[in-house]
């Protein structure tokens, strides 16, 4: 199959480096701030909930997307990371730690390029340009010597369009998640009013996590961090290992994330994870530890490696939940099938990916 650089299916031949500002808050007067934490593994942006000041930053208007621009994360574990632009926030600004490459839709069917960039064989790519590295670092000129496979232009819109339709089911699927995370911190505001509080020490237990010997091809979910997050599962058949049930709740104890929390996954928990046995209604402890995990991480110690201390979390004050158990379980189960309809939308689509690219 012919293959061609990335810069040269580009307009001007060029990347681009975003633009070096700091992030000011919402303002819908302000142009929005797109940087590399608010692209997932997926090429997703849920929102940019933060902006940069027009009066600060006079040539912002430099660094303003385009529809069929792609940009690239091009520094730390995010290296590689992309987003495809395409118009559905307006007015957004690129960051410093991303290069912009403007595609030429004569050239290419530009959504393909990104769809490339999320497969396998584009991720080992990348992982080959960084070996010997201590933390990645790409610039521009590597990431445009990157060869893409060329199908003819019909292919790759029937690539676009068969991909692109497992797309909009998630997406469909995240926003429904999204509204139900705007319900919990709804409700952890209800229910912080109740000055009736206890201590979380008497009522909660970590059970660290263990790494198994093998994983397998099948078996029980190895739970870690980059399975909850991207669906990437593997398994194990280590029966002293340590298991969750959906109902219980994980939370990360070692690395960037610690303090970080998950429920509705069954399986076995790996070693930066912990579950959590409590006598609260887990959904209702998981609402209240997600609204507190910047207090829980501002206290993470350990310097080269962050983790999560518990000590902080022992002494956080809960009020008992005003609305029923019922209430909450119903809840959980929607949060559980929402999770579960993802996760199969993203294996379908990684499956795809590999029939195109791999």
């Amino acid at each position: 199959m012919n293959k061609i650089k990335l810069i040269d299916l580009t307009i001007d031949k060029k990347g681009h480096y975003g633009i070096g500002a700091s992030a000011c808050p919402f303002n819908k007067e302000y142009p929005l701030y797109l940087r590399i934490t608010d692209i997932d593994d997926n090429s997703y942006v849920a929102n940019l909930p933060t902006c940069i000041d027009p009066n600060v930053y006079l040539d912002y208007e430099n660094y303003l997307l385009k529809t069929n621009d792609i940009v690239f994360a091009r520094t730390g574990n995010s290296t590689g990371r992309n987003y495809f632009y395409n118009d559905k926030f307006k007015n957004v600004v690129f960051a410093g730690f991303l290069i912009k490459y403007a595609l030429d839709p004569n050239k290419v069917v530009p959504k393909y390029v990104n769809y490339y960039c999320q497969s396998q064989k584009y991720k080992a790519t990348i992982d080959s340009l960084s070996n010997g590295s201590t933390r990645k670092n790409l610039n521009a000129n590597q990431f445009g010597e990157i060869e893409i496979p060329m199908y003819p232009s019909d292919v790759q819109q029937h690539i676009v369009d068969t991909i692109g339709s497992i797309d909009d089911l998630i997406e469909h699927k995240i926003k429904m998640l999204n509204k139900l995370d705007k319900f919990e911190t709804y409700l952890y505001q209800k229910e912080g009013f109740n000055i009736d509080k206890f201590s979380l020490a008497d009522s909660i237990k970590f059970i660290k996590g263990k790494k198994p010997k093998s994983v397998t091809s099948i078996g029980a979910s190895y739970l870690t961090i980059d399975a909850l997050e991207n669906g990437t599962f593997t398994f194990a058949n280590d029966i002293n290992l340590i298991y969750c049930k959906e109902t219980e709740i994980l939370m990360v104890m070692d690395g960037a994330s610690s303090g970080k929390v998950y429920i509705g996954n069954e399986g076995i928990v790996g070693s930066t994870l912990a579950k959590i046995e409590t006598d609260i209604n887990p959904y209702y402890l998981y609402i209240y530890l997600k609204n507190n995990y910047e207090n829980i991480s501002g206290h993470n110690t350990g310097s080269a490696i962050p983790h999560t201390n518990k000590d902080i979390i022992f002494n956080l004050q809960i009020s008992k939940n005003k609305f029923s158990n019922e209430f909450y379980n119903n809840l959980l189960n929607l949060r559980i099938n929402l999770n579960k309809e993802i996760f199969k939308l993203k294996k379908e689509k990684n499956m795809y990916l590999q029939k195109f690219f791999d």
